[in-house]
Formats: C-alpha cells, sequence, structure tokens
C-alpha cells in the first residue's frame, strides 16, 4: 500500500512533469509510478499485467484498476496493492468491454459523483475506444 506521502509525491511529482512541459506519455507515468512502486516493496503485481490508471486534472489519482490473465482471481494476488486498488480478471489478460464497465461504474463514475459541483464533466481516454458501450456512455 503507497503511504500517504509517498502518494502525496507521486500527484506532486506528475504534475510537476507536467507543468514542465516534461511528456506526461503513457511510458513515463508508468515509469513514475513503478519506481514509486518499487521504492515501497509493493510491486507485486504479476508480470505483463494491464493496470488502468486515471488521473484528474488537479493531480488526484485514481487507484489502480489490475486485470489477470486467468479464469478465476485468487485472493493471493490482490494481497499488498495501493489502497483502493479494484481487480479482475479476463481469459485473455485485456480490458474487455465488460472489465472497461467495471472501472467506470466502480471508480471512475464515483469519483466524479463526489465532486462538488454541477459542471459538466469530462473523461478522456487512451486507446478505450474498442471497450466503450451504451452502459458507459
Amino acid at each position: 500500500m503507497l503511504s500517504e506521502g509517498v502518494e502525496n509525491d507521486l500527484t506532486e511529482t506528475i504534475k510537476i512533469a507536467g507543468e514542465w512541459g516534461f511528456p506526461l506519455t503513457k511510458n513515463n507515468i508508468q515509469s513514475l509510478v513503478r519506481y514509486h512502486m518499487e521504492s515501497q516493496n509493493i510491486a507485486k503485481i504479476k508480470p505483463n499485467s494491464p493496470v488502468m490508471f486515471a488521473a484528474a486534472a488537479d493531480g488526484f489519482v485514481l487507484p489502480p484498476y489490475i486485470v489477470y490473465a486467468s479464469v478465476h482471481l485468487y485472493s493471493t494476488w490482490t494481497e499488498g496493492g495501493p489502497k483502493g486498488t479494484r481487480y479482475n480478471r479476463s481469459k485473455s489478460g485485456w480490458f474487455d468491454k465488460v472489465i472497461f464497465e467495471d472501472w467506470f461504474t466502480s471508480m471512475a463514475l464515483p469519483y466524479f459523483m463526489n465532486l462538488d459541483n454541477d459542471l459538466p464533466k469530462v473523461i478522456i481516454g487512451d486507446n478505450v475506444a474498442s471497450h466503450l458501450s451504451y452502459k458507459v456512455m
């Protein structure tokens, strides 16, 4: 589990990197997160497991959503991750429409619903077009 201090450090690092014009590519953000996870000795995710990360413009980072390639999800795979992490599985190990809907309804939507204002909200996804559904729209 990321300590509050490390989580704040990671959020601040990503925020500053964006302000300084550091390209916030998928690989760069993954490297920052991996560094922070390894520094806390919690990088227990099975190799080659897709992880969904989401961050708000104000620097808030939603907990990760991890998908394992398996028919079953074993409890030992869900231990020791960052606070709030959600786990799922698919036969292929990839995000599909059903898993994306679960991520959206269990993580993204509650975040938007807890915002204090009634202003419109926007979610921008990278390479998720094949996962969109009527339920998410």
